[in-house]
């Protein structure tokens, strides 16, 4: 465990299932792409909230796409429910596997609201990440599409929505009485 946080390549390969260099390969086309779409589609350039897009992006698509680690197989499961059920019955790895769904998301909402998309944009956003990312890992036979893991994924990313707003909000305030 003490290797883990010492060396980041032992971090990336363990948990991303690539190297440093092909995450930060990924990170920079990325950033490219979206840093040419803000500039075709914004007169006002926003770099730091594309950095933070592609940041996110590029984890996103590496913890569900590209880990060589995950297991090759194409399963189809709708009912969220078996997955709640084994969460409910105390079972670590679908515990696991539904925070991290969760939290994978909470900082696309975040960006979001500060960044002040409207409400229903940004929850159209998540699901239709969430749903493509699940309609790729079932075809690309990268792993299950998963009914649940889009339901925990657009909680996490209402939640961050409602931390943003609280952030904003708050900093709203603090500059108020400045």
């Amino acid at each position: 465990m003490d290797l883990l946080f010492k060396n980041p390549k032992y971090f990336f390969e363990t948990y991303f299932g690539i190297s440093l260099i092909q995450f930060a390969l990924l990170f920079v086309i990325i950033s490219i792409a979206l840093c040419m779409c803000d500039a075709l589609l914004h007169k006002r350039k926003r770099y730091a909230w594309v950095f933070c897009f592609s940041f996110f992006l590029t984890i996103v698509f590496t913890v569900s796409l590209l880990n060589p680690n995950r297991e090759m197989r194409r399963d189809l499961i709708i009912n969220p429910f078996i997955h709640l059920k084994e969460v409910l019955n105390g079972n670590t790895h679908f515990i696991r596997e539904t925070l991290s769904n969760i939290l994978l998301y909470v900082p696309i909402g975040i960006m979001f609201a500060v960044a002040k998309v409207k409400w229903p944009h940004t929850l159209a956003f998540i699901f239709l990440l969430s749903f493509g990312i699940e309609l790729l890992q079932y075809t690309l036979s990268r792993g299950c599409f998963e009914t649940a893991d889009i339901i925990f994924n657009f909680l996490g990313g209402i939640i961050g929505y409602i931390i943003g707003l609280m952030m904003t909000r708050l900093h709203k305030r603090v500059c108020e009485d400045e």
